[in-house]
């Protein structure tokens, strides 16, 4: 029977690929005729040829009514997936309730010491370091904000954030006219991911960079590295930095419930790669000389082997989970120094403990006394070379003590995300689970 239904679908496929390019108002008019002129001849036979006419608009205006409701003249945009064959229109859907920051606000900093006393040492930040400086962005912040827009000397950047598919993206917002721009978080999405506005009104969308309507269509935005994990652990390894104010904010991540759940998007959609759970965690890797060979890593099985020495495409890369802050993040293993110049071979040095969450310390304070059970203490977890025996801080990336002190390790692109999202805009990938 389905081998009997097959060619019946692929007729389907092939005209509703050709009406959902269409306009929303065109595809509506030819749907709506169409349907009224095949029902006409059967109808006609019952009715009469002026009846006829009444009942076929009548039931084409039926058909349409549940069309519409369920959004399938809602407005589209073509996309290119992976594992495509070809460009397919995606629906462009609307975020209920809208959005908090509406406009290209200016945002506030604080330095470390103020820092210290608005969130906890266990909250989530987004960490970024351009030329030296460090900036921290509080998830529960840049849950509403989505976007904060900052200058780095004459470099425009974009901070991004989507709690939806947990993906953190930096992006130097340089349009193709290599005029600086800012964006600004829109109440529209496209296979979960936001569409962000720049000045000129073309959407970008926030997963990937890439403008997909208005002035700078197919423009693809430079990504910049940066790193989800703790205040803690951030404020440890760079004791100087900033951080985005958290003000007129919650004290709490208000996605926190969404990120336990099992709900995979705001919208569900069929996922396109079942090898991973659509919630699982992973963190992809480019190969900085050929940004298109990318190797994803599962969280999942970083949780049993933190430290991966391995190559993406040409480059050596050393793959880490700091367990204690779950913070996830790829450098080059390739160093250049007066002392010594070669591909560095890493082992763990110290403990990488798991550490208690913040839920089951309160439960443990509430059984038996906050006295009991003292809040641990973060400590950074340390590595040390084969090559040269030298002792490196894991999350910085940095040699602090031995021959190579000083030394910095060049952090890759390494992006997070849910895995359902990921396989959307990146699939066919290499998959290290």
């Amino acid at each position: 029977m389905s081998a009997l239904l097959n060619p019946f679908r692929k007729v389907i496929e092939a005209v509703n690929l050709r009406l959902v390019r269409l306009e929303p108002k065109v595809r509506a008019a030819v749907i709506f005729f169409g349907t009224a002129l095949v029902l006409y001849p059967a109808v006609v036979q019952v009715y009469g040829p002026l009846w006829a006419v009444l009942w076929s608009c009548w039931l084409a205006a039926f058909a349409l009514y549940f069309l519409f409701r369920s959004g399938y003249f809602a407005r589209r945009v073509t996309l290119q997936l992976p594992g495509e064959s070809r460009p397919y229109p995606e629906k462009i859907r609307s975020i209920q309730g809208g959005v908090r920051f509406k406009t290209w606000d200016d945002v506030a900093y604080l330095d470390a010491e103020e820092a210290d006393g608005e969130i906890g040492r266990d909250d989530r930040v987004i960490g970024l370091v351009v030329d030296g400086d460090a900036i921290a962005y509080p998830l529960s912040t840049m849950g509403l904000r989505e976007v904060a827009n900052e200058e780095f000397g004459d470099l425009p950047v974009s901070v991004t954030w989507s709690p939806i598919t947990y993906a953190a993206r930096v992006y130097v917002s340089v349009g193709p006219d290599g005029e600086a721009f800012t964006l600004a978080p829109t109440d529209q999405m496209v296979l979960n991911s936001p569409l962000l506005e720049a000045e000129n009104g073309s959407l970008y969308l926030q997963f990937t960079g890439e403008a997909i309507m208005g002035p700078d269509a197919g423009h693809q935005l430079r990504r910049l590295p940066c790193l989800n994990t703790t205040w803690g652990a951030w404020s440890s390894a760079w004791s100087g930095s900033e951080m985005l104010s958290p003000a007129e904010t919650p004290e709490v991540d208000v996605f926190e419930t969404y990120y336990a759940s099992t709900r995979a998007g705001l919208f569900t959609q069929p996922s396109r790669d079942k090898r991973l759970p659509d919630k699982d965690v992973v963190l992809g890797v480019s190969d900085p000389d050929d940004p298109m060979v990318i190797k994803v890593f599962s969280a999942d099985m970083m949780q049993q082997e933190p430290l991966l020495n391995s190559h993406v495409g040409g480059t050596a890369v050393v793959v880490l989970n700091e367990r204690s802050s779950a913070s996830y993040v790829a450098f080059d293993r390739v160093v250049d120094s007066s002392s010594f110049a070669g591909e560095l071979t890493f082992v763990g040095e110290t403990k990488n403990s798991f550490r208690p969450n913040r839920v089951v310390e309160r439960e443990q304070r509430d059984e038996v006394g906050d006295d009991a059970v003292p809040h641990s203490e973060y400590e950074a977890w340390m590595l040390r070379d084969e090559q040269t025996g030298s002792l490196w801080h894991a999350v910085k990336g940095e040699c602090v003590e031995g021959e190579l002190a000083g030394t910095r390790l060049r952090m890759l692109d390494g992006r997070l995300a849910f895995w359902f999202a990921w396989s959307k805009f990146h699939g066919d990938v290499e998959l290290v689970v």
